[in-house]
């Protein structure tokens, strides 16, 4: 074999290929993790530009419906004080309206009253002429009775003036004188009855004109009363109406207006805690995994015994190392009952003939919140992960 062999059989080729293999996984590894810081400040980027148009729209949102209550406050205001204006203009219109209605009651009492008192005058009046026709009629037969008396008198005084001419004496004499003045006093009786039945005539119908008087008097008395308390009962209904009118004012009053409480103003979202890629292994540090010739060939596989890099790197952590950066050939190929995602990878510091292995990433194991099962080595930076803490378990696949 060309190349001058070194320990384990291993040719010149063999190993030139795996120290390849181990500069190119340096290279990529950087590559990767290059990437990988770009992708971390953009990803922060991109996420301060969404927390900051979040809080420019919240900060907007908070202003508009501050300007919103504001305005509808001003709103309130004005047709509050429309209302206000309202109600004292339709106060004064009914104080108006009842002005009016009790001035035309009052007119209306002061006719029935002029009526009233008309009536009385006429009333009076007629009381007065009636007592001065019935005076008129009884002082004239008084007169009529006095003339007959006078008359019955002279004509008897005639009477008696005959017998006497006539020259009689004695007996007969003085039965015809008799009988004359029997005449006479029969005559006058009758003057005298019929002038006594005229005084009680008058005195009954100057009584009975006094009587219905006074009665029809009593009667505008009452009637006077009556228009008083219709007068009342109608001012008190006018008050009502106008309270009423009043009171239906006073109920379109709008109500006082009260301006919301304000808004809290808008929190700004925090900033948010983002795990940023950790540093790749220096050059230093790769350089402890640079391939010795001689200990890449021979050898079974198994997790344990795959190779001697392998070991060297396993030996730095406590635990099973799963940062996807050591990896390559990762392939989901399920979920644990609790919903851990499981992979099969090789290790890049294996090169491309080390064993396969199934187990889980730290990344995802991070991203779902189980920091709990994930270390962090002190030395490189590198992600550990505790498979006892995970229904996930590492095993070889391959070798």
């Amino acid at each position: 074999m060309s190349g001058g062999g070194g320990g384990g059989g291993e040719t010149d080729a063999q190993f030139a290929v795996r120290e390849n293999s181990w500069r190119f996984d340096y290279e990529q590894m950087v590559n990767a993790h290059d990437f990988s810081a770009d992708q971390f400040e953009a990803q922060q980027y991109n996420q301060e530009q969404i927390r900051e148009h979040k809080n420019a729209l919240a900060q907007n949102e908070w202003k508009d419906k501050e300007t919103m209550r504001i305005f509808d406050y001003q709103n309130m205001v004005k047709a509050y004080n429309a209302s206000i204006q309202t109600y004292h203009k339709q106060l004064d219109y009914n104080a108006l309206a009842a002005e009016i209605s009790t001035n035309d009651n009052t007119r209306k009492y002061n006719e029935r009253l002029t009526e009233i008192g008309f009536k009385n005058e006429d009333l009076l009046m007629a009381q007065a002429h009636q007592g001065r026709e019935l005076t008129s009629k009884i002082q004239a037969s008084r007169a009529d009775k006095n003339y007959k008396y006078d008359q019955v008198a002279l004509k008897s005084l005639a009477n008696q003036g005959k017998v006497r001419a006539m020259g009689q004496s004695g007996r007969s004499a003085r039965k015809n004188l008799q009988a004359v003045l029997a005449e006479q006093g029969r005559a006058q009786s009758q003057l005298v009855d019929q002038i006594t039945r005229e005084e009680t005539g008058y005195q009954f119908a100057l009584e009975r004109a006094g009587t219905e008087a006074n009665f029809k008097q009593r009667q505008l008395q009452k009637s006077m009363e009556s228009s008083g308390d219709q007068y009342e009962a109608d001012n008190m209904q006018i008050a009502l109406q106008k309270y009423s009118a009043d009171m239906g004012a006073e109920s379109r009053i709008a109500p006082e207006p009260q301006a919301k409480p304000q808004l809290s103003k808008p929190l700004d979202l925090p900033k948010p805690k983002m795990l940023a890629p950790p540093a790749r292994p220096t050059e230093a540090q790769w350089e402890e995994f640079r391939p010795v010739q001689g200990e890449g060939s021979g050898g079974g596989g198994g997790f344990m015994g795959a190779v001697g890099m392998g070991l060297q790197v396993a030996s730095m952590f406590p635990g099973f190392p799963s940062d996807d950066r050591l990896k390559y050939d990762i392939t989901r190929v399920g979920t644990s009952p609790s919903g851990i995602p499981k992979y099969t990878f090789r290790y890049r510091f294996d090169g491309e003939h080390g064993p396969k292995y199934m187990g889980t990433s730290a990344q995802d194991l991070i991203a779902m919140g189980r920091n709990d099962a994930v270390g962090q080595t002190e030395k490189d930076g590198f992600y550990k992960v505790d498979y006892s803490k995970l229904d996930v378990t590492m095993e070889v696949v391959t070798t």
